[in-house]
């Protein structure tokens, strides 16, 4: 993205990110000056030289000043405020989802993951729709105004931090303004504690689902630990009954490693393949060559949570946090248990020590010693 402003009466600043080419083309014009404090290239001010650099940077995204292209809207660069046009509409400029494209190409290049490539550009994008200035003036204010917007909304620390980390991204990536990124405050974590099924909830669960394809979701799910988006993206030969392994291939962090395969849970995929002959996705959707979208998995799992009527407030990940508590109540070392869940810190596996009721449950309440010691003497404790 290349950044056109008025600087002074009689120049232009013209500021991008290093790019050897750029630096070519803009040596071409008699007279340019390089600014190394502010890194932007200054030119004269005039009416041709404006069409002169919209010229030589056809190719490329370019943010005006407002009022600074001569001829306004031609498909490429818009010289209206982003926020006052989105905000009206409701939907993005051409500028604005130019912007986005090009982050999401990055993101790409960079190797970031579907999900997280979808969640940045979906931050980013509620940002620009409620920017109420141009791109090319928006300043450390803006941003943490629409901060403080997310934080009343009683987001999560972690989709606040999210939107931070997107929007840091998007000011260094694409907007090519790193004195904006780094300024942006981090909200402080929450300690929350997962949602733990017990053994008989889960079951009442796993027995609730009469259709085979989707009691093998749950079964392997909750068998291996497993990640929602880990279920969906198996494949047939992923599995290994003879060693009893699943193997989760570039999962979150891109990394792979192996877990539990129960001998309930292959049996009863064992079945499921015989019956629905997967051939290459273990889960396939309904879209020929595609696998069962996550959503899908989700909305299954919450039919079948409320036909067993537990009021917790579940979703398929509680099987994860399930899985790995009953591995722990059960005596099996954290170091293990962080191995099967992929896990790279053990601070993260650590959770679930607060969550266990191993050891909690030898301890006597106070109030159960008093009424023990009540009935002993013949006290009425009763009501």
């Amino acid at each position: 993205m290349i950044v056109i402003q008025k600087s002074g009466e009689d120049k232009l600043s013209v500021r991008f990110g290093y790019d050897v080419e750029l630096v070519e083309r803009i040596k071409t014009i008699t007279g340019r000056k390089y600014d190394a404090n502010a890194k932007v290239w200054l030119v004269s001010y005039s009416i041709s030289m404006v069409r002169m650099l919209k010229a030589l940077f056809s190719d490329r995204l370019i943010v005006w000043e407002t009022g600074l292209d001569p001829d306004g809207t031609d498909g490429s660069t818009i010289a209206a405020g982003i926020g006052e046009v989105e905000c009206k509409k409701k939907e993005l400029t051409k500028l604005a989802k130019h912007a986005l494209d090009s982050f999401d190409d990055t993101l790409k290049l960079k190797g970031y993951s579907t999900q997280t490539r979808k969640a940045y550009v979906g931050h980013t994008r509620r940002f620009l729709l409620g920017l109420s200035v141009p791109l090319s003036s928006v300043h450390r204010t803006e941003f943490e105004n629409y901060l403080l917007a997310v934080l009343d909304e009683d987001r999560s620390y972690a989709y606040l931090n999210q939107t931070v980390s997107a929007l840091k991204l998007f000011c260094k990536e694409t907007l090519q303004r790193a004195d904006l990124s780094f300024s942006l405050p981090r909200a402080q974590k929450e300690k929350r504690l997962p949602d733990v099924l017990s053994a008989d909830e889960v079951m009442s669960i796993l027995c609730s689902v009469d259709n085979l394809k989707h009691r093998a979701i749950l079964y392997v799910a909750y068998s291996a630990g497993l990640r929602v988006s880990e279920v969906v993206n198996l494949k047939v030969q992923d599995l290994d009954g003879e060693r009893g392994l699943i193997h989760i291939r570039q999962s979150k962090g891109r990394k792979d490693r192996y877990t539990l395969l129960s001998k309930a849970a292959m049996e009863l995929v064992q079945a499921y393949i015989r019956k629905e002959r997967p051939e290459t996705w273990l889960f396939p959707g309904a879209e020929d060559g595609r696998h069962l979208t996550i959503r899908s998995v989700q909305k299954m799992f919450d039919r079948a949570a409320a036909r067993c009527g537990i009021r917790k407030h579940i979703t398929m990940h509680t099987l994860r946090h399930s899985f790995a508590t009953h591995l722990l109540e059960a005596g099996t070392d954290l170091r293990y248990i962080q191995e099967l869940l992929g896990h790279q810190s053990s601070k993260t596996t650590e959770i679930y020590t607060h969550v266990t009721t191993k050891d909690v449950r030898r301890i006597q309440s106070p109030l159960d010693r008093i009424m023990q010691d009540g009935a002993g003497r013949g006290t009425d404790v009763g009501l």
